[in-house]
């Protein structure tokens, strides 16, 4: 509620999109987009590909381009921080776990990675 925290999409079964036909990307992307937005109440505008993975069965930019139908930014894994250069669709994406130090963690919000 605070405004502060936000959640975006991961598709509905975490699957690798390049496992996918286009009518099942397309399925995954609405049932997590309308089971995400009832828990929340509200529109969700962000996709986090699984894996970093936005190339489809079909192409190599083909989960991209249908995130565009559903999305308005998408995150992969690659690193650093978003530019005003940046692919909205192909934002970088730092990964953040329990393996990752505090200082490590300062470097990633300070600078985009270490």
């Amino acid at each position: 509620k605070s405004g502060l925290i936000d959640f975006g999409s991961h598709i509905h079964s975490h699957t690798k999109l390049i496992n996918l036909s286009n009518d099942k990307i397309r399925e995954e992307f609405t049932l997590s987009k309308k089971i995400l937005g009832d828990i929340l109440n509200k529109e969700v505008p962000m996709l986090a590909y699984p894996y970093g993975c936005y190339a489809g069965a079909h192409s190599y930019n083909q989960g991209r381009v249908l995130a565009a139908e559903f999305f308005k930014i998408a995150c992969g894994v690659s690193h650093g921080r978003v530019k005003p250069s940046s692919d909205v669709l192909l934002l970088p994406r730092n990964s953040i776990d329990s393996m990752v130090t505090t200082q490590q963690f300062k470097g990633i919000v300070r600078f985009g990675r270490l």
